[in-house]
């Protein structure tokens, strides 16, 4: 579950001719995992640009490309992606090389007009803020990095459920017509919110911990509320108020009053799903 923030990227070039000025966000991890293998990692969530406002046909028709760029500021990977009919694009493929001793990286988008020239050069670039490599946590030092890495109230995350390690077949949690849904396509940000009563005193009063009561807000939409439930070995574990890491499985769970729990889960099939709660039976 990492965090994501919508972000302007930083550092646009000095503005050329272009399409008339459109409100641009852009939204992509804050921290990617290392792995001894494989040494190509994908980034989850991919990076995702929005338009907001009217699209207007010189607009959509621009093209969009994101590359990263090394800690020694050198340009790596690059992918294109073009608006879809939501006014995104999800550069799904984007990855880096994990590598080296490299501690972050950045992102680099770039936009162009094709109908310049055959090669034109960006009318506009923005650089993202440094993107954190950390290596996975041996469980000796699990703990001291969950408390550093954990989720803040209000904080921005991404969730998804991964079924088999970097491919498509990861779903995203998204909104679709004002309801929750999952895409293998694209993802939305959704603002986590803490209901009282806030966690012990052994923890930052900010801090989601494992049985915290959240909501998820996207624009007008926001969920019932929802118990975070620690997952260890296909199951639940008990709720020990230790501060939700951005590298653990997490369930989230919705409670009647008759004792009746629900997780919120995806199902169906195709590329596009529906976000349900099921029931069961574990507590």
């Amino acid at each position: 579950m990492p965090v994501t923030m919508p972000s302007s990227p930083k550092n646009p070039t000095e503005a050329k001719k272009g399409p008339p000025h459109f409100p641009l966000q852009s939204s992509h991890l804050l921290l990617l995992t290392s792995y001894l293998s494989p040494p190509a990692r994908f980034l989850c969530p991919p990076p995702i640009i929005r338009v907001h406002g009217p699209t207007f046909p010189s607009i959509r028709k621009q093209s969009f490309s994101l590359a990263v760029i090394s800690d020694l500021g050198i340009p790596m990977q690059e992918t294109k992606a073009d608006l879809g009919p939501n006014h995104a694009a999800c550069f799904k493929y984007l990855h880096i090389n994990s590598s080296g001793r490299a501690k972050h990286f950045q992102l680099e988008l770039s936009i162009n007009d094709p109908d310049t020239d055959p090669n034109p050069d960006p009318w506009a670039r923005f650089r993202s803020n440094p993107i954190t490599i950390i290596s996975k946590p041996s469980k000796k030092t699990a703990r001291t990095r969950t408390a550093n890495n954990g989720i803040l109230d209000h904080s921005q995350i991404a969730l998804f459920n991964r079924i088999n390690s970097q491919t498509v077949r990861t779903k995203y949690l998204t909104t679709e017509d004002g309801f929750l849904a999952t895409s293998s396509g694209s993802w939305t940000p959704f603002t986590v919110d803490l209901l009282p009563p806030r966690p012990p005193n052994n923890a930052l009063p900010s801090s989601i911990t494992y049985g915290s009561r959240i909501t998820l807000r996207s624009g007008s939409i926001e969920t019932a509320p929802l118990r975070v439930r620690k997952v260890e070995k296909r199951g639940c574990a008990a709720d020990d108020n230790t501060v939700v890491s951005q590298m653990q499985k997490v369930a989230l769970m919705k409670e009647d009053e008759d004792g009746t729990c629900w997780y919120l889960s995806a199902f169906g099939t195709g590329d596009h799903l529906s976000a349900s709660y099921q029931e069961t039976g574990v507590g």
